[in-house]
């Protein structure tokens, strides 16, 4: 938690260092899928990103767009973001890191929270910044093959 905290806190001070008087900022949200699990998570996210603003500026969240673990509608509750007035785009789970890892170039700041497939994609071990502009990632890499040869150290199966 502290390490998104202090993400949070690099962005909104970047954001805010331009400007002297508060404003409002929107931060849009995408999901592959809610549930009454994630509800609380989602609340106490929204509570630590306006206490690390504090009073230098409004912070205003958009409702969150779900996608289904469906790729077409990621794509398109992505592009309604870029398309609106939102100022910075947050981005939860295995398909909506897809689709934004798709993405060549990134009009609005964007932070993706998920996980991908190290068998699919090749993201650089300990690189501490995406090195392209306006994206961020915390990504956690997990490979099937990986997990395949330690279950077939732990059981000797045949398919």
């Amino acid at each position: 938690m502290k390490k998104l905290k202090l993400v949070f806190l690099l962005v909104f001070i970047n954001i805010l260092g331009y400007s002297q008087t508060s404003k409002t900022i929107s931060i849009g949200i995408l999901a592959d899928k809610s549930s009454e699990e994630t509800q609380p998570l989602l609340a106490k996210l929204q509570s630590e990103i306006k206490s690390v603003v504090g009073r230098d500026a409004t912070v205003v969240f958009k409702e969150v767009l779900e996608n289904g673990f469906n790729v077409a509608t990621a794509k398109t509750n992505y592009q309604t973001l870029l398309d609106t007035d939102t100022d910075i785009i947050l981005a939860f789970g295995v398909v909506n890191t897809i689709v934004v890892y798709q993405e060549k170039n990134y009009p609005k700041p964007t932070i993706v929270f998920g996980s991908v497939n190290g068998d699919f994609y090749d993201l650089p071990e300990g690189q501490q910044t995406s090195e392209i502009d306006n994206i961020t990632y915390l990504i956690t890499p997990f490979s099937y093959t990986k997990d395949l040869e330690i279950f077939q150290s732990l059981y000797e199966y045949k398919k």
